[in-house]
């Protein structure tokens, strides 16, 4: 069973502009989710805002997916 870390803290984030990026690099959400150490039921979670993205999973997205600080603040400060 999976369960969701709330006390952590999160990034409200643009969802469409996630994927839209993970689809431009030509990534799979799991292949993506796998890059940045989390289950991809885990990224499916937070890109659907069941689950909190943490600003740690922020910045290895940002990273994977080399967005720029611009991009970034675009996805997850929206």
């Amino acid at each position: 069973m999976h369960i969701c870390n709330e006390s952590i803290g999160g990034v409200v984030m643009n969802a469409t502009k996630l994927k839209e990026k993970i689809h431009e690099k030509g990534f799979s959400v799991s292949k993506t989710a796998s890059l940045i150490g989390i289950s991809k039921s885990s990224l499916y979670e937070k890109i659907n805002g069941t689950c909190q993205m943490t600003v740690g999973d922020a910045e290895k997205l940002k990273e994977i997916l080399e967005l720029t600080n611009s991009e970034a603040s675009d996805i997850f400060l929206s």
